[in-house]
């Protein structure tokens, strides 16, 4: 890999090395869970390789994608040629490539690829054409500011197709009313869950736990999942689920969970939402 990868893209600070080299390691980062507690021995060394065995840094992931976007327009070859270069960001199923991903913004194609282990968070884009690019890595296992960080970046430059700021007024709401929304719920077969922590309620859906940010007693927005969602109530007053529309459009609508005999998940989400409560019974003592 070294000397037929790394070297010539000139990825002088990247390594295949389990476990890194003793010259290697007064630069490596120390990572921490997403709860803020750091990594014990600082990062784990794990045995699969190609999956998870690349000690690299953000430059030299910008230099394999200027290297992709020079061989996809027959520019270079110091890896791969143009035919090789066409064939590893082109999907063949969906948008999944030979080792990337394809995002179609604005008209624009772009490869991306986003990467996690225990503390750590990465994600890069590079546009096919047109010369854009990014890599962004965080020692943390929270990594949503990433995407926060990319649409900051898409803003400065003006590029187009990603999402822009946007500003929004909160409003109070009562414990009364916020009380009455802590619980389980389903929402077109995705099994989420809402909970009172110190600073305000919170939802957990598909691994990720999001603020809840309210613009109405029964309206609320998060940071990191998109659309608007609105409680619903039924005839007597009680919630009854909640609803998501994103950019106007009503996406689904779902219901809060009083009965397991109705439900109907998507295939392993009802694994994915028990781990999740076990781990927070856990972490809480609950």
């Amino acid at each position: 890999m070294e000397e037929q990868v790394l070297r010539p893209m000139g990825m002088t600070n990247s390594s295949f090395n389990q476990p890194p080299a003793a010259s290697q390691r007064k630069n490596l980062a120390t990572g921490y869970k997403s709860n803020g507690d750091e990594v014990p021995g600082k990062y784990f060394v794990y045995p699969e390789k190609a999956a998870a065995g690349l000690w690299t840094t953000p430059t030299d992931i910008c230099k394999y994608i200027l290297e992709i976007q020079q061989a996809y327009q027959g520019k270079s070859s110091k890896v791969l040629n143009q035919e090789m270069a066409k064939l590893h960001v082109t999907p063949y199923k969906n948008d999944v490539a030979m080792g990337t991903y394809l995002q179609v913004r604005n008209g624009e194609a772009y490869f991306v690829h986003s990467a996690s282990n225990e503390g750590f968070t990465g994600y890069f884009l590079g546009g096919l054409t047109n010369g854009k690019g990014v890599a962004l890595f965080a020692n943390s296992g929270d990594g949503y500011v990433l995407l926060e960080l990319l649409n900051s970046i898409a803003q400065v430059y003006n590029w187009k197709g990603f999402s822009k700021p946007e500003q929004i007024t909160t409003v109070p709401v009562s414990d009364t009313l916020t009380s009455k929304y802590v619980g389980e719920y389903i929402l077109g077969g995705w099994l989420s869950e809402i909970k009172k922590e110190k600073d305000g309620l919170y939802l957990w859906s598909d691994g990720i736990s999001s603020k809840m940010y309210f613009i109405s007693p029964t309206e609320f927005r998060n940071i990191e999942l998109g659309g608007t969602k609105t409680f619903t109530f039924d005839s007597a007053g009680a919630v009854a689920g909640y609803s998501n529309t994103v950019n106007g459009r009503l996406l689904a609508t779902g219901q809060k969970i009083t009965s397991l005999d109705t439900l109907k998940p998507r295939p392993g989400q009802s694994g994915v939402l028990g781990r999740h409560l076990l781990e927070a019974k856990s972490t809480t003592g609950r």
